[in-house]
């Protein structure tokens, strides 16, 4: 029975034998099956990717050879509705006959029995803005048949060039560039007569301030040495052929608007560029314009005049409160009067001491701010004016719930990122409101309205009523975003009455560039309202410290500024008030020199005496520090701020606690890389 049973066993064991040789054999065949698979879709992915790389070098090739054309062609396109192949010349027309099968190499960019390659470039067009032509070559790669050598497949890439406009094209009717018009502005200034040039203007009234572009292309046919003379409305910068020659948009303002600039440019024959920035400066619309020549040496007439065949384009119009709206000029904005804390004896003219500020909400360390006037009863009955904190603020999330607070004799619009948040009508009280804002950079501003004349001023603060976040993190509710101090500027007048209705203040971007220039970085002027001191201390404020012109030392002129500490910190220095605002996301470059008379005897503030420091985000951004040792040491340090950064201020520091440790700074630059054009 016992050997019955096994030899069951047995031949059950053999049934079990043959299934699961087939299971497994299928099994591996179904993974073969996979991986040859898995090596044939590899192969068909490194294949395609060869041939579409063919036809990206034929595209790229196209390019090339348009290029050739035009700088054989003084820069003109030769070719137009017959397009460029490697088998036409410039204009397009056909030198050698190609059939489709053919293998003449000069029919192709690469040819084999199993392949050729070509580009077809076709005549230019606008970019949508209208600042450039765009040429768009098309590569093509075909596989041939080896019986016949036809194709039988192909793969097909773009490439594409811009390049400023060439002298045959006219662009001021297109989109983005509109017709200049003849603008008599009654120049005062030393523009030569004789030449013919016209002022040139985008309108024949008055524009709102900020930046200008006009544009001239122009054949010039004798090379040689040509004078460019140009005078702005405010300021001007001036590029041939993308290379800036004459930049004034950064000197002393006293000088006058319409003061001549000459500079010499050495031309080849062929097609150039003319581009010039002009800053319309003020912070109401008033009048700008352009007038210029361009002339041989010694020719006895100009080659290029400014008249309406000149081309101009703005970039979009801002409200006062946005952060990139800051025209540039020291006539626009100054520092805020600031008249003293909220909690101090009656300021003369407001109302006394606001109790109820704190427990309100409103932040503690808020000062009473106004513009020049309203702190002396110089302040028109019914009239306004504008402050701006040029501290900005950044948030990354979604929605940030913003409270702000404010107490205002008489009357104060709030605008936030360019639009009226809120309204203050609030003698004698405070008033509050929450706001939501979403992800980037905001900046608050404030329409102050005086009722009888005299005096007026508010306080301000504000706050995050919801946890926030940058890109340094989780900000927590309850933080601290502003308040009204040294860090809000104001214009220089106060409005009329009548003229309320026209407050909602509005500037050209002042940090828009059209295309036009060249790849490589354009360094912009001097960014300091007032290098050498030596129209005064404009373009400075001074914390924990007093600032004044000094005649006692000098690295250029006989003027510096004196910083002084007023002993209630170390923390003592100078804000520099740029021209433009300091844009999170731009490199800067800021050059200054130290003077450093006696040793110091007081406590200094580590890390930061006698040095330049850059700061955002609450935070030190970059320094750049004399030793504390008496001497004269000059001082540069080049910085980045990181996009989504805040309250960015570039600081002179003295360091010290002591009044008794003056430092004298002078020659400061200030510059701004703007990012490639494209």
């Amino acid at each position: 029975m016992a050997n019955t049973i096994t030899d069951r066993y047995q031949l059950f064991k053999k049934g079990f034998a043959l299934p699961t040789v087939i299971i497994v054999s299928l099994v591996m065949m179904s993974v073969l099956a996979v991986a040859v698979q898995s090596v044939d879709i590899t192969r068909n992915a490194l294949t395609n990717q060869y041939y579409s790389k063919l036809a990206q070098t034929a595209a790229e090739a196209g390019i090339s050879y348009a290029q050739a054309c035009m700088a054989a062609n003084n820069n003109q396109v030769t070719w137009g509705a017959n397009p460029l192949m490697p088998n036409t010349d410039c204009s397009g027309n056909v030198t050698t006959s190609c059939a489709v099968s053919s293998t003449d190499p000069r029919c192709w960019v690469a040819v084999n029995s199993s392949l050729h390659t070509t580009f077809s470039v076709g005549s230019p067009v606008q970019t949508a803005g209208g600042d450039m032509m765009q040429i768009s070559s098309t590569g093509t790669t075909s596989l041939l048949r080896t019986s016949n050598g036809i194709p039988w497949r192909s793969y097909v890439r773009n490439e594409s060039l811009r390049y400023a406009s060439n002298c045959t094209t006219t662009l001021q009717d297109t989109p983005g560039w509109q017709n200049t018009v003849a603008y008599n502005l009654a120049l005062s200034g030393s523009f030569p007569s004789g030449t013919g040039a016209q002022q040139i203007s985008l309108a024949n009234t008055n524009l709102p301030p900020g930046s200008y572009w006009y544009r001239k292309d122009f054949n010039v046919t004798t090379a040689g040495i040509y004078i460019l003379q140009a005078a702005g409305d405010d300021r001007l910068a001036a590029f041939v052929d993308g290379n800036k020659i004459i930049d004034s948009r950064a000197v002393d303002y006293s000088r006058g608007w319409d003061v001549t600039e000459t500079a010499n440019v050495s031309l080849t024959a062929g097609c150039h560029s003319m581009l010039f920035n002009v800053i319309n400066n003020n912070y109401s619309p008033n009048g700008t314009s352009l007038i210029a020549a361009l002339t041989l040496n010694g020719a006895s007439a100009p080659l290029v005049t400014t008249d309406t065949s000149w081309r101009v384009k703005t970039g979009d119009l801002l409200n006062f409160s946005d952060y990139r709206a800051q025209v540039p000029g020291a006539s626009s904005w100054f520092t805020a009067v600031d008249i003293g804390n909220y909690s101090a004896a009656t300021p003369v003219g407001i109302w006394g001491a606001m109790t109820s500020w704190p427990s309100g909400g409103g932040d503690a360390a808020a000062d009473w701010i106004t513009a020049p006037g309203g702190n002396s009863g110089g302040a028109p009955a019914n009239s306004g004016t504008y402050l701006l904190d040029r501290q900005s603020f950044t948030t990354t999330n979604a929605s940030t719930q913003v409270t702000y607070y404010t107490a205002c004799d008489d009357l104060c619009y709030v605008y936030l990122d360019g639009n009226q948040v809120g309204t203050a009508v609030s003698y004698g009280a405070d008033t509050s409101a929450t706001v939501t804002v979403g992800p980037g950079t905001h900046r608050f501003g404030v329409i102050l309205v005086n009722g009888a004349a005299g005096y007026s001023a508010f306080l301000f603060s504000a706050k995050y009523a919801s946890s926030s976040t940058n890109q340094y993190g989780t900000v927590a509710a309850g933080t601290r975003i502003t308040v009204s101090g040294l860090s809000w500027q104001s214009v220089q007048t106060w409005t009329a009455a009548g003229s309320l209705t026209a407050l909602n203040l509005q500037v050209y971007d002042p940090t828009y560039v059209p295309d036009g220039l060249p790849a490589t970085n354009d360094t912009v002027a001097n960014m300091t309202q007032n290098s050498d001191f030596e129209g005064g201390i404009y373009g400075y404020t001074g914390a924990n410290s007093t600032l004044s012109q000094s005649t006692a030392w000098a690295d250029t002129g006989t003027h510096s500024l004196l910083i002084t500490p007023n002993g209630a910190s170390s923390d003592s220095f100078a804000f520099i008030i740029p021209t433009t605002p300091i844009v999170a996301g731009y490199t800067y470059t800021v050059t200054a020199t130290v003077h450093i008379p006696t040793a110091p005897i007081g406590t200094l503030w580590p890390g930061r005496p006698y040095g330049i420091v850059a700061t955002w985000s609450s935070s030190v951004g970059a320094t750049s520090l004399a030793p504390p040792v008496p001497g004269t040491y000059r001082l540069t340090m080049t910085f980045t701020v990181p996009d989504g950064a805040t309250g960015m201020d570039v600081r002179l520091y003295d360091g010290s606690s002591s009044p008794s440790d003056t430092v004298y700074w002078d020659n400061v630059q200030l510059s701004q890389s703007i990012r490639p054009y494209w």
